[in-house]
């Protein structure tokens, strides 16, 4: 994966509350450490800095304490904040990502996604380095994908003015005039696996790490 512009970048959209799970996603234990650090350890093998956009609170202990535990690793990694009072929703944390974002364009997806894979995430960048190209996104059963894209820096002027218009919602910034869509067969959908309640996620856990008393 390349982007002319510079420096390969990943964004982790960790800035939900978390409601339906009951704690943060982002601390969950899993494949040996936390989601956000199987994540980012995994981004990391595509990606030369990985940016994670925390919302408007300040980190908790938890998160802070992974991020030390991934750029102690040698992990080029940061955590940014969004300045938009409240919860104004998860473009809020794009729009954090996007000033922090040192090239041209940057890779998002959200916290909760049990594996990005490497092949969709190329093929977004691909499809966004076209000449004029604001960013990709995949649609997959008739579905956008928004919180898992490629957005342009460029954008950020648009973002901003949808926020504050009371705007939050990422479909309307994937639906924009310069963003290309990538179609996607059925088969595709797994890779936008994620989950937002306990069931979910050891569902999900287990379809990773399987179920160590079945394996005795």
């Amino acid at each position: 994966m390349s982007d002319a512009g510079g420096r390969r970048e990943a964004v982790i959209l960790a800035g939900g509350r978390s409601r339906r799970m009951g704690s943060e996603k982002a601390l969950l234990p899993f494949g040996g450490g936390t989601v956000i650090e199987r994540l980012a350890l995994r981004l990391a093998g595509s990606f030369d800095r990985i940016i994670i956009s925390a919302g408007s609170e300040p980190p908790s202990e938890g998160l802070a304490a992974a991020l030390a535990r991934l750029v102690s690793g040698g992990i080029d990694a940061v955590i940014v904040r969004d300045q938009r009072p409240g919860s104004a929703g998860p473009l809020a944390g794009v729009e954090a990502a996007l000033e922090a974002v040192e090239g041209t364009r940057a890779f998002f997806v959200a916290v909760d996604v049990v594996d990005p894979g490497d092949w969709l995430p190329g093929r977004l960048l691909e499809a966004a380095s076209a000449e004029g190209s604001l960013g990709a996104v995949p649609r997959c059963g008739g579905l956008i994908q928004g919180a898992f894209a490629v957005y342009a820096r460029a954008l950020l002027p648009r973002v901003r003015s949808l926020l504050d218009e009371g705007e939050a919602r990422l479909q309307v910034l994937a639906g924009m005039e310069g963003v290309s869509v990538v179609e996607l067969e059925a088969a595709a959908g797994g890779v936008f696996t994620a989950f937002n309640t306990p069931a979910e996620f050891e569902s999900a856990r287990l379809a990773v790490e399987g179920d160590p008393e079945t394996e005795m």
